[in-house]
């Protein structure tokens, strides 16, 4: 099918079109086309019309039912799960996980979900790649529907499925999303015409996350327990992602973030790819933890990018409380985090960030945490809750967390009072929805300190 022609602009027109990827164009008027091109009737054919215009060959046209048909087909060819029937009522659909949804499925959850007032166009920019290959539209915790995989088809960004997903952004149902759950959505982001997204859908995404390799240096309390060291088979995946992405071009043409669950500067896959000289670009944006952020680590980077944005973890402000959470060297880190700073100071850095989870062990340092960011010229201090990645018994989580149900505990209620906390620099939007429900909750008298 070269083009689509439809009879009468309705509103899900523009967005059949971008889900079959070709050219857009309606009429308001039933008339011989060309043979050589279709004709799209949105909901149903009107009959009597064609009769009238003597059409003989049901060919010319289809309708929404046709299009649910082929994916269908298409549906029962590829996908790897074993469901043996597919629904075309939203009641029904919604009542599947959406990992487990055919593309029929995801075409009407995605085309008559109910809107959100959200601005947020993350799907339609960006991309995660995760240890096994998926490639997701977002981080992988807050979208539950993967684009595709890269070792299994070579169309992983703009197929059915990613297009299903990003069409999902687009006319603004977010049904893909994990709303509860996401950080980012109530933000601020650039936001892209529709038309200009519907007619010219990136090739490549904007910004490239690579999550391909858990190789870290460190066993920080709040993520891992153990040192992890990857097997030589998990070596060679992720480095037979890396080198798929980079002969797509998307290491090179996509703003890069590597970080994303190992170490940076200690993963054989992460360092592979910012020692080799075909791998270059305009903008990296590197997550580390800061031990292995040397001065040798930063002229690796200046040398292949113009634009360099460094997000340390930390999570401490003495060497007490960094060795008991991060199990690290605080001298080490003081000594990487200063040069950052002065590079920041500089001008080298474009943005300096640092990370910090509250937890029981961390919350007295806090405040001088904020004083030492704003003395190394960092540009945001992000704070985050403590989130329960199966580490800990749930007993040992809910006490570590400050978490008190939907509720922040009392003595983090009363910190994030703070008047630090009102400063620019400092981000503490993961606790909004628990700042919020703290509110009503203290207010009313019911501390418990």
């Amino acid at each position: 099918m070269d083009q689509l022609i439809f009879y009468k602009n309705t509103f899900i027109n523009k967005e059949i079109a971008f889900i079959l990827n070709i050219p857009y164009q309606y009429t308001d008027t039933l008339e011989r086309n060309d043979p050589e091109k279709k004709l799209f009737v949105s909901e149903k054919k009107d009959q009597k019309k064609l009769e009238k215009m003597n059409y003989k060959a049901s060919i010319d046209f289809y309708t929404i039912d046709n299009l649910y048909d082929y994916l269908e087909q298409f549906s029962r060819k590829y996908e790897t799960h074993n469901r043996t029937e597919f629904y075309r009522d939203l009641e029904s659909i919604n009542m599947i996980p959406n990992y487990l949804l055919s593309l029929p499925e995801m075409l009407i959850k995605v085309l008559y979900s109910k809107p959100k007032d959200i601005e947020c166009t993350i799907l339609e920019r960006e991309a995660n790649i995760d240890i096994y290959g998926n490639v997701w539209g977002c981080c992988p915790t807050w979208i539950s529907k993967s684009f595709g995989n890269v070792f299994y088809e070579d169309d992983f960004y703009n197929n059915y499925y990613a297009r299903m997903v990003k069409l999902s952004s687009i006319n603004k149902t977010f049904c893909f999303c994990n709303l509860n759950m996401c950080k980012y959505f109530e933000r601020d982001y650039k936001k892209l015409s529709t038309k200009d997204i519907q007619l010219n859908s990136l090739e490549v995404p904007e910004q490239l996350t690579l999550s391909i390799d858990r190789t870290c240096n460190l066993r920080c309390n709040s993520c891992r327990r153990e040192f992890y060291r990857p097997s030589e088979e998990e070596k060679q995946e992720s480095l037979l992602i890396s080198n798929i992405l980079k002969e797509k071009g998307w290491l090179n043409k996509s703003c890069l973030l590597i970080g994303g669950q190992g170490e940076a500067f200690f993963s054989p896959t992460y360092l592979k790819i910012l020692k080799d000289d075909e791998i270059f670009g305009k903008t990296i944006k590197i997550m580390s933890n800061g031990i292995l952020f040397t001065k040798e680590m930063w002229n690796l980077l200046e040398r292949k990018y113009k634009e360099i944005y460094v997000a340390i973890s930390i999570d401490a402000a003495s060497k007490e409380t960094y060795l008991k959470l991060r199990h690290g060297n605080f001298d080490i880190l003081m000594k990487n985090l200063e040069m950052l700073g002065e590079l920041r100071k500089q001008g080298k850095i474009v943005s300096y960030q640092f990370n910090y989870v509250i937890q029981k062990d961390n919350i007295h340092e806090v405040l001088d945490f904020i004083h030492l960011a704003k003395r190394l010229h960092v540009d945001i201090l992000q704070f985050t809750k403590l989130n329960d990645w199966s580490t800990t018994s749930k007993e040992e989580y809910n006490e570590n967390s400050l978490l008190d149900g939907d509720c922040l505990s009392y003595e983090l209620y009363t910190l994030l009072q703070d008047p630090l906390f009102q400063d620019e620099m400092v981000n503490i939007e993961s606790f909004d929805t628990y700042m919020k429900n703290s509110n009503k909750k203290y207010k009313n008298g019911e501390a418990n300190e």
